[in-house]
């Protein structure tokens, strides 16, 4: 039987929208629906194979496509459909021969790329399946993919070299290059199995490789180097280590070389070796910290924990802490946590944790390591704590012991402040007999032991309890509260050992805010060596934290310029840091160090210099040189998106919008996300007034991400305002309220609203008519649950709206798009409603429907408004009428909704009930419509429509039966005969259902019931008429043969009763009450003859 088509097209739509929106269950269920109006329609049974794919019922998909396969064998899609299910379950030799068909099937009939998706699919399952992935390549050669070929092949390569077969891996090395002979990859791979394979014929040979002589010439020494960088990427160590000690002997200053070496060495462990050749690298200021960090790591590895920490120590001072960046970061966090490490197995805690401050205190100063630096510094403090709780004790026990008084030995005479001893007492071999040369913390052991020896040299000590926490408190500065940039590292490679002692002991006399000390220490380094510059950089420092602002300022522009005179600008670059951080006024300073940054190639560095610049010469009114310097800036980055936002910032004050509004459009392309430069954008849209459209939509956009993004909603708010600051616009306050309003701020909207009516007054704006402006404060009116505000916005539009003077604007958006009559008066009614004027509500959406017919929105609101009334039965007429219309327009989806509406104001309205289910099953929704008509029978059967009540359940049973569940029907049809017991019309159906379904017995009881019925109803004639039909269906049921006599008797038709009870004789011939009744009928029938004559 055909199908129904519109069922069937509805059914295949709604599979594609729930397949779109990954509801492969209910795409399922609507493609079996499909497929149960048409089920040999291969469109049909594809979507069904295809949802069963997804709900992973494989077994009943693989059935499908294999049916649909046998019909068409051409189609790749079954065949790849086939083969993922056997991958899915588990069949990976199915599944791979059937790719590999579809693969070549596809490349006969053109498709290449589509082949090349199935061997990827092959290699997914199994990467190393050669003959796939040689295939693939082929084929992404011969459709021009040369780069992807290339890959596949050393992919392949690689494989065969992983394994050692290196003739293989020379063959798919050779096949690459024969795709791109240029291809640098390939060459390299065809180097590294060339290589691979001298390795093994070497290995074959002898451990050494060939003495070739001592290099000589630049071509021998450059071929020399390629072969060690070759055979250390490659693995071969020994081979890579010879080659680069033949270098090293011809090139001893090469540190590059010489830290190589010391890395294969090291790897190899040769330790010693390794040593060597690094510590000769370290002198190279380039390769220094490598190598030191590099030493330090081979001392920690043999146990020698000393040598280990000063190693660390020299490759952290060579850390150049002003360049490192969040990436770098990470690796500077290791080396201190190492050295610290090895500081605190050593028992140095007080190095360690001065480590742990320095590191937090680098941190403080970046952005993104401020969670970092509070974690170190929590360490640092732990571990100060733990040093000086140590300290602590041991001053303790000198007090309580105290050493007899030692005559005093003559010192030379130093330099004292108070009570501190001069700093080269503590940098002074004989007082460093038992302190390590690292130890930083020696000063404060010579305070403390200071405090100690006067303490023990006191009569009264020994007579009074005193608190040692009490003698260091007394002797520490007060702590302070400012937090000051870490210090600058200073660099003491080739300096003597007094130096680098020196500069060690300003270091930590700084950190611990022993300042006098620290200058001390910078003096007495002057002192021994004039030309070390970079110690004025420290005494600014220290000049800083004294509060000597002057000083320092003085101090570094002296270093700067003492820097250019001896040629060395380069080294001025982190004093020039320095003196920006202190300086009021930067402009020049920034102006000669983007000068310096840009002859040293960091353009970009220099381009942010420049920008402060030109920005500070705006701030100061110089607006030509601010754009020059712009300009000159963009041709340094033109690429720099900060650069291209401040540039049209500038050009925005400056009212040159389309110029500004280009900048921004660059920069929006790149940073799609940044919403202020989104507003700037609308911002010069609407100063411009040329594109109305670009105003709304970019508008539009702007508030919708900041509704994903709230957090931006002040600066965006304050670049509106800062636009107001320049030029009074009635459009910048309009589009800053309508951000508030979606904000949901509605106060300060109406605000803004208020602002852009009062700039109307003065001066009409074209894009901005009063309309909107009202239609806005109604909103927020609204919003605010102001409903008489919202009125008397509303009446101020209509009172426009009267005059004919609303400008006609076309725009997708509603804000912008003045309301007409109907929106009006829907707007009102809403009001209305909202202030409880039910009365005005209903007159408005009257008014309505009248200009907009069958407006959904007034009919609804309309309904809703009598049913808050008490009035039901005008709330559901509008629903009802508005039914109509969709029904008669065939949008079913849409009139099954409003009725579904009133069903909620009326669960019990019979009328509403039955029109819902009857559409329901219209509309193919046959569950939902038999629930529906079930529900209705119900109803009718408790409000006494029997009639209707059985006609609905009858329509149920129907239904059922159609569809051939015949279960269900006789279920329905015996509830009826339950309503309706006397109903005969009702016990006829289900006879007819009973004989249809082959169901004799019980249409026989039914047929008895309904002569019986018609014999008490006196309608013999339908009483007749049953037991013929039951006679028809039992021939043999001498019962009906006596009762259809007994009824024929009644009604005088004795030629027909006579003929009956010989029917009934031949049934029973020995029954004596059968011949009685018989000749009874006979003797009425010849009367009756004898009456009529």
């Amino acid at each position: 039987m055909a199908g129904n088509q519109a069922i069937f097209d509805r059914a295949l739509e709604q599979y594609q929208l729930a397949s779109r929106a990954g509801d492969w269950n209910k795409a399922l269920t609507e493609a079996a629906r499909a497929m149960t109006e048409f089920s040999t329609h291969e469109q049909a049974r594809i979507a069904v194979a295809t949802a069963l794919f997804h709900t992973n019922k494989l077994p009943q998909s693989l059935q499908l496509w294999q049916e649909l396969l046998k019909r068409n064998p051409d189609n790749p899609i079954f065949t790849e459909y086939i083969a993922k299910i056997y991958r899915a379950q588990g069949d990976t030799d199915q599944a791979i021969d059937l790719f590999m068909q579809l693969a070549e099937r596809l490349i006969d009939q053109k498709l290449p790329l589509k082949a090349v998706r199935a061997y990827r699919d092959i290699l997914e399952i199994h990467p190393s399946h050669e003959e796939a992935r040689v295939r693939l390549a082929m084929v992404l050669a011969e459709s021009g993919d040369k780069p992807g070929a290339i890959r596949e092949y050393l992919h392949l390569g690689q494989q065969f070299y992983d394994a050692e077969q290196y003739d293989a891996a020379d063959e798919a090395a050779v096949e690459a290059l024969n795709v791109d002979p240029a291809s640098l990859s390939a060459q390299e791979f065809k180097k590294k199995v060339d290589l691979a394979r001298q390795a093994l014929i070497t290995a074959a040979t002898g451990d050494q490789l060939p003495d070739q002589g001592r290099l000589q010439t630049k071509e021998q020494i450059e071929r020399a180097v390629n072969e060690a960088i070759e055979y250390q990427n490659n693995g071969l160590l020994e081979q890579a280590a010879q080659m680069y000690e033949r270098v090293v002997d011809v090139l001893p200053e090469r540190a590059d070389m010489q830290y190589s070496l010391g890395l294969i060495y090291d790897e190899l462990e040769r330790h010693q070796d390794a040593l060597r050749v690094l510590e000769i690298a370290s002198h190279n200021d380039e390769y220094a910290l490598s190598a030191h960090f590099a030493i330090g790591t081979i001392y920690q590895k043999i146990g020698q924990m000393e040598r280990a920490a000063q190693e660390f120590e020299q490759a952290i001072r060579y850390v150049d802490l002003q360049s490192i960046g969040k990436e770098e970061a990470t690796d500077l966090i290791d080396m201190y946590e190492a050295t610290s490490a090895i500081y605190l197995e050593l028992g140095d805690v007080a190095r360690a944790a001065s480590l742990y401050s320095t590191l937090a205190g680098f941190l403080q100063g970046k952005r993104w390591g401020t969670e970092q630096a509070a974690q170190y510094n929590a360490k640092a403090k732990e571990l100060t704590d733990r040093s000086m709780m140590s300290k602590l004790r041991m001053l303790g026990t000198g007090i309580l012991n105290a050493p007899p008084p030692e005559e005093a030995v003559p010192e030379p005479q130093t330099e004292t402040w108070g009570k501190m001893p001069s700093i080269t007492d503590f940098l002074s071999p004989k007082s460093r007999v038992e302190a390590s040369p690292m130890d930083d913390m020696a000063s404060l052991e010579a305070l403390i032991n200071s405090n100690t020896n006067h303490l023990a040299h006191s009569p009264q000590s020994l007579l009074t309890d005193i608190d040692p926490l009490d003698v260091l408190a007394a002797n520490l500065p007060p702590a302070s509260e400012v937090h000051f940039a870490p210090l600058t590292p200073i660099d003491t490679e080739g300096r003597s050992e007094r130096i680098q002692r020196l500069v060690e002991a300003s270091e930590s006399f700084t950190e611990q805010n022993l300042l006098y000390a620290a200058l001390d220490a910078c003096h007495e380094i002057i002192r021994y060596d004039l030309e070390f510059y970079a110690i004025h950089l420290r005494m600014a420092e220290i000049l800083e934290r004294f509060g000597r602002m002057d000083q320092a300022l003085s101090k570094l522009n002296l270093l700067i310029e003492t820097y250019k005179a001896r040629g060395e600008t380069h080294k001025a670059i982190g004093v020039y840091h320095k003196l920006i951080d202190l300086s009021a006024d930067s402009t020049i300073i920034r102006a000669e160090l983007a000068e310096v940054l840009r002859k040293q190639g960091r353009s970009d560095e220099a381009a942010e210099q420049l920008a402060y610049v030109a920005n500070q010469q705006f701030r100061q009114g110089q607006t030509v040189k601010a754009l020059e310097q712009f300009r000159k800036l963009l041709e340094w980055a033109p690429d720099s998106v900060n650069l291209r936002a401040q540039y049209g910032q500038v050009l925005l004050k400056l009212e040159r919008w389309e110029a500004a509004l280009e900048e921004f459009r660059r920069v929006i392309v790149q940073k799609p996300d940044d919403l202020v430069v989104m507003a700037q954008a609308n911002i010069a849209l609407a100063m411009m007034g040329e594109f109305p459209d670009a105003i709304w939509d970019s508008v539009a956009s702007l508030m919708q991400k900041l509704a994903s993004n709230p957090q931006q909603l002040n600066d965006v708010q304050a670049e509106y305002r800062s636009v107001t600051l320049i030029t009074d616009r009635a459009i910048i306050q309009f589009l800053l309220g309508l951000i508030q309003q979606s904000a949901k701020q509605h106060q300060s909207a109406m605000h803004s609203f208020n602002q852009v009516l009062e700039l109307l007054e003065i001066d009409a704006d074209p894009l901005v008519p009063p309309v909107l402006v009202y239609q806005a404060i109604a909103d927020s009116y609204i919003a605010e649950g102001n409903a008489a505000g919202s009125i008397e916005q509303l009446r101020k539009i209509e009172a426009i709206l009267i005059t004919g003077t609303v400008p006609a604007l076309s725009t997708k958006h509603a804000f912008a798009q003045p309301f007409n009559e109907g929106e009006l008066q829907r707007r009102l009614a809403e009001a209305y409603a909202a202030n409880e004027n039910f009365d005005g509500a209903i007159q408005a959406l009257q008014r309505v429907k009248q200009l907009l017919p069958y407006d959904r929105q007034a009919y609804t609101k309309l309904a809703d408004i009598y049913f808050r009334q008490g009035r039901l039965p005008e709330a559901l007429t509008q629903l009802d009428e508005l039914a109509s219309y969709y029904e008669s327009q065939s949008q079913l989806d849409r009139a099954l909704e409003i009725l579904a509406t009133g069903l909620q104001l009326a669960p019990k309205n019979i009328p509403i009930k039955s029109r819902h289910a009857q559409m329901l099953m219209r509309r193919g929704y046959l569950d939902e419509g038999l629930a529906g008509l079930d529900e209705l029978a119900e109803l009718q059967r408790k409000q006494g429509l029997v009639k209707d009540a059985v006609a609905s359940i009858q329509q149920v049973a129907d239904v059922y039966w159609t569809l051939g569940k015949v279960d269900k029907a006789a279920e329905m049809y015996n509830r009826i005969v339950q309503i309706a017991p006397n109903d005969t019309e009702a016990r006829q159906h289900l006879v007819s259902f009973n004989i249809l379904s082959l169901r004799t017995k019980d249409a026989v009881v039914q047929l008895r019931e309904i002569a019986r019925l018609s014999i008490q109803q006196r309608n013999y004639e339908e009483a007749i008429a049953s037991f013929h039909q039951v006679i028809a269906l039992d021939q043999k049921d001498a019962d009906a043969y006596e009762q259809l006599a007994d009824v024929l008797m009644r009604v005088q038709e004795y030629g027909q009763a006579v003929r009956t009870y010989k029917q009934l004789a031949k049934l029973l011939p020995d029954d004596e009450r059968v011949e009685a009744l018989q000749s009874a009928a006979q003797r009425m029938l010849d009367q009756q003859q004898v009456a009529k004559g």
